[in-house]
């Protein structure tokens, strides 16, 4: 108390020196002319683009304004938006070079009219019609032009502009590249021989595991095979390869005896309630309006709760991962079919709710008074454009034919020829059940609730864990010691995440959030070196029931600069590639003076496969895998000589072609010259926006924001 009665006495000197440096912040940025808030300010660029900043004010607002209360991961989202930003930058550019742009009267066509943008196409679809809700479109149309419209929608609008512009110039960018796509008549003629000429071929195949002897891989080898493969052991930015091991959050026995006993203090209660609805909510239950067969239920528990009597329980047992207690409510005979018809009005908005339940309980009350008919009424007022106009007849219905609300409703609530609500995704419905059929042999049906618990550890449970975790990581403070420590743990085992990158969020198996994101940070510290374990354990949650469900140690395993890989880098993932093809080599030089297939399979103790109507376009064969060089090999052979071996991805291969088919009749080469064409044109949809990243000068800064 003393020290908080100073601190007040000594305020003036805290307000005094908090005045004084935001005094000094702001000369700062009036002499240096950049603003802390504005877009100018280089202390607040995520990154450039051709020197081009993106201002992070920016970044964070486009966010908040498309994703507003997204369920979507955070940093996928940012992911998105980043290749948003960069992209529409170097649209820009190219666009303003080319004299590409989008046109007031093209804009208002995009978003409103005949042909609209695909954005718009994918946001505004009718979950009812499965197609563009116009009434919507034209709803924000005149809002924004009576200035009507609510501010954020506005907001979001306008963003939603910039991404209608984008995509349109991207498509006409496209286009101007597509339509430069030539195919020449030898193209289409090499095609239709690939397609048509087919070949059956004898071969046999020699897997990497005959050899039994042990393979050293060495520096040198690795080095070897990485400049063999150049392309895909070349690094466009610098990566970290990290090592974790997994310490999984399970259940003890006395964690799940204790949830056992909390469902068993219920049965007694569960059984002798005469309210079951408010015991069921009370205690977290489910209680699901429909009536199942047999079949339907659970196999496991089928016999004993399809034999339980009206007002039993039976629990708890174990369903999956849970706890359950089971009580029957009913049992009853139910159609098989029921002839229905109905009323709809649909919803779209909460006003439209109000006024479709005010109209069907008009409705039901003039049906109920004799006061009018059914398929009159239908017909005037159900918006259901399938039935409404022959009185809303929906015919003979079977079980779930319909969704779910309204199945329930026709089968296990509606009495023939009375009415019931029901809302479903369409609207509110009227229905009535004009006939039922029950087929000969029909079973009874149940209706059962449930009270359920997740077989979940507990929270002393998680903190043990956690603890343990703790002590491992913090006596071991390099990856040897780590391992050393754990290599006789049985039920756990070190990962490697791979290649991963400054910016990203995934590392290997571990899932995007906030933990991976934490590693990876840490990975790229400057003071975090190769062999390190990171000080923080990393707790992952379950993301139904929001426990911890694992405790995650991780270490610098080795830093990969931009550039072709260090062999120290790749060790792990490159190792038993080239373990088989020395192997594979080894098998070659064995077989190498053999030019009989049938020699080379007895020797081997190998069976002779035979693969028929193969064309030269064929890389996969159900019984040989993925082998496109081996395809190469029959094709290149002559009929009934026998290949030199092949190495393949799964073993060496000796190949005899036994027929040839060539290919007969008229080709239609314009056929093949569209297949190639399409094929082009598709080639660039999906690379041209890689390659025009690749040549611009992209500088990434959101590791010092995210």
């Amino acid at each position: 108390m003393a020290l908080i009665s100073k601190i007040r006495k000594q305020s003036w000197i805290i307000v005094a020196s908090l005045a004084l440096a935001l005094m000094a912040f702001l000369i700062m940025d009036v002499v240096t002319g950049k603003s802390s808030l504005g877009g100018g300010s280089t202390r607040f660029s995520i990154g450039k683009v051709d020197g081009e900043n993106i201002d992070y004010n920016d970044f964070a607002r486009t966010e908040q304004i498309l994703y507003n209360s997204s369920a979507v991961d955070p940093y996928a989202r940012r992911n998105f938006l980043w290749s948003f930003f960069v992209e529409n930058v170097i649209l820009e550019k190219a666009a303003n070079k080319l004299g590409i742009g989008v046109s007031t009267a093209e804009m208002d066509e995009l978003q409103f009219g005949n042909n609209l943008s695909p954005i718009i196409q994918q946001r505004f679809i009718n979950p009812n019609t499965g197609i563009v809700d116009r009434d919507q479109l034209n709803q924000i149309k005149q809002g924004l032009e009576n200035n009507q419209l609510r501010p954020d929608l506005v907001t979001y609008w306008n963003e939603q502009k910039k991404e209608v512009v984008k995509e349109r110039l991207q498509s006409k960018y496209t286009s101007l590249v597509s339509s430069a796509v030539y195919v020449p008549v030898w193209l289409a003629e090499m095609r239709n021989s690939e397609s048509n000429e087919l070949i059956n071929f004898q071969y046999v195949k020699l897997p990497f595991d005959l050899i039994t002897d042990s393979i050293k891989v060495t520096d040198s080898d690795i080095e070897k095979y990485i400049s063999n493969h150049v392309n895909k052991y070349k690094y466009p930015e610098e990566s970290r390869f990290i090592e974790y091991v997994n310490f999984p959050v399970e259940p003890t026995e006395e964690d799940s005896l204790k949830i056992h006993d909390e469902l068993a203090g219920l049965v007694d209660s569960f059984k002798t309630t005469k309210f079951d609805s408010s015991f069921i909510l009370i205690n977290e239950g489910t209680l699901d309006p429909a009536y199942f067969t047999k079949a339907q239920l659970s196999p496991e528990y089928a016999d004993q709760l399809y034999a339980m009597s009206k007002g039993q329980v039976t629990g708890p047992y174990i369903d999956g991962n849970l706890y359950r207690l089971a009580k029957l409510i009913d049992r009853k005979l139910i159609p098989d079919s029921v002839k229905v018809r109905h009323i709809l009005r649909t919803v779209q908005t909460a006003d439209q709710l109000a006024s479709a339940n005010a109209t069907i309980d008009s409705l039901k009350t003039l049906l109920e008074n004799g006061q009018a008919k059914f398929d009159s009424l239908a017909i005037r007022f159900s918006q259901d454009p399938s039935s409404g106009f022959i009185g809303g007849d929906l015919g003979m219905v079977a079980h779930d034919a319909m969704v779910k609300p309204f199945n329930d409703a026709i089968f296990f609530q509606a009495v023939p020829h009375h009415y019931v609500t029901v809302a479903t995704q369409f609207g509110i419905h009227l229905i009535e059940v004009t006939e039922q059929k029950f087929l000969k042999g029909s079973e009874d049906r149940i209706k059962l609730a449930y009270i359920s618990r997740p077989i979940i550890p507990s929270q002393e449970t998680q903190n043990k864990i956690e603890d343990e975790v703790n002590t491992i990581n913090n006596t071991n403070r390099t990856l040897d010691e780590l391992r050393k420590t754990l290599a006789n743990r049985t039920d756990i085992k070190f990962e490697n995440t791979g290649a991963v990158r400054k910016n990203d969020a995934v590392a290997g198996d571990l899932a995007s959030g906030e933990s991976t994101r934490s590693i990876v940070r840490w990975a790229f510290d400057n003071g975090t070196n190769v062999g390190n374990v990171s000080n923080e354990v990393y707790t992952y949650e379950d993301p139904v029931e929001f426990y911890t469900k694992q405790v995650t140690i991780a270490a610098l395993k080795a830093i990969q600069p931009k550039g072709i890989a260090k062999p120290e880098a790749v060790r792990e993932d490159v190792s038993l590639l080239i373990e088989n093809d020395l192997k594979g080599q080894r098998l070659i030089k064995e077989i190498s003076n053999s030019n009989d297939i049938y020699e080379v399979a007895t020797k081997y103790k190998v069976k002779i496969d035979t693969a028929s109507g193969v064309n030269f376009s064929t890389s996969f064969l159900p019984a040989m895998g993925n082998e496109p060089k081996v395809i190469a090999a029959a094709f290149g052979t002559e009929k009934n000589a026998t290949s030199k071996p092949v190495l393949g991805s799964s073993g060496v291969f000796i190949v005899k072609t036994t027929t040839r088919t060539p290919s007969i009749g008229q080709a239609d080469l314009q056929f093949f010259r569209d297949q190639a064409s399409a094929v082009s044109k598709n080639n660039v949809q999906s690379f041209f926006m890689e390659s025009l990243k690749k040549n611009a000068n992209i500088k990434d800064n959101r590791f010092t924001f995210f």
